[in-house]
C-alpha cells in the first residue's frame, strides 16, 4: 500500500495546477474536478499501480501462511509452496501448477495493458 501512495501521490503532483484553476474558473465544484479532470488523467497511474498491487497480493506467501488457517480457502501461492515440498521436484506437476498461477496475472494485464502503455509513452514526446 505504501508503494501504491507514494507512486499516486508522485504522479498527482506532476498534474499543472492551472488544470485546477481553469476548471474552476468554468465553474467546477470541488468533486467534478476530481472526477471530470483529475481521474481520466490519472488512468495510466491507477493502472500501473494496481497492476503491482494486484502482483505482491497475489504473491504473498508470507502473509497467506501466516494468517490463513484453513486448507481449503489459501491462496495458490500456498499451493506451490506445498507442492514443491510434498512432492519434491515433480516438474509436469510443478509446470501445471506454475501455469495456472500465472493465468490470472496474464488476464489483469490485458485488461490493464493499454493504460500501462498509455502511462509509458504519454511524457515520452514533446509538442
Amino acid at each position: 500500500m505504501t508503494f501504491a501512495i507514494l507512486v499516486m501521490a508522485g504522479y498527482m503532483s506532476t498534474i499543472p495546477k492551472e488544470l485546477e484553476e481553469a476548471s474552476f474558473i468554468d465553474g467546477a465544484n470541488r468533486w467534478q474536478m476530481f472526477y471530470k479532470v483529475f481521474v481520466p488523467i490519472s488512468r495510466p497511474v491507477f493502472a500501473s499501480t494496481s497492476i503491482f498491487v494486484f502482483l505482491w497480493s497475489y504473491n504473498d506467501l508470507f502473509s497467506a501462511l501466516i494468517f490463513v488457517n484453513k486448507e481449503n480457502v489459501r491462496p495458490i501461492v500456498a499451493l506451490l509452496n506445498e507442492i514443491s515440498s510434498q512432492y519434491g521436484t515433480d516438474f509436469g506437476l510443478m509446470a501445471t501448477a506454475v501455469t495456472l498461477t500465472v493465468f490470472p496475472v496474464l488476464i489483469v494485464y490485458l485488461f490493464i495493458s493499454k493504460y500501462i502503455q498509455k502511462g509509458l509513452t504519454e511524457g515520452a514526446v514533446k509538442g
